[in-house]
């Protein structure tokens, strides 16, 4: 287990579904066994990881999206995202909970692959600034 932050959106999401789970519980009753754990079973266990990965799965072929894409490459695009905005290797290393900034950056190395380019113009314009 590790803390993560989560944006505002992602808030919002989570105390909704505290919201469903306060409802599925009154519906439970007595069936209701509890934890802690925001996604739970509609008697209040754990959701499985297999759960999740399926549920994600019947999701995304209501939505259309068919079979291409799995809870796992949303990981992947997020990851891809705050590579491709800038956000230092070793941030997304402990966001996605790698021992070591090497497994990232194995991973997302490609991301990173134009980090040549840019880190030339930034000298560049730190020697343009300092002709001034």
């Amino acid at each position: 287990m590790r803390e993560i932050a989560l944006n505002a959106l992602a808030v919002e999401a989570l105390r909704a579904q505290r919201v469903r789970q306060a409802e599925e519980r009154l519906l439970a009753g007595d069936a209701w066994e509890g934890s802690d754990f925001v996604f739970t079973t509609p008697e209040g266990h754990a959701v499985s990881p297999y759960g999740l990965s399926a549920g994600f799965r019947l999701v995304a072929e209501v939505a259309g999206l068919g079979d291409r894409y799995t809870l796992h490459s949303l990981r992947h695009t997020a990851a891809t995202w705050v590579l491709a905005g800038g956000i230092d290797l070793h941030t997304v290393q402990s966001l996605l909970g790698h021992s070591a900034a090497s497994t990232t950056l194995n991973v997302y190395g490609h991301v990173l692959a134009g980090g040549a380019v840019k880190a030339v113009e930034t000298i560049d314009t730190g020697l343009l600034r300092g002709r001034e």
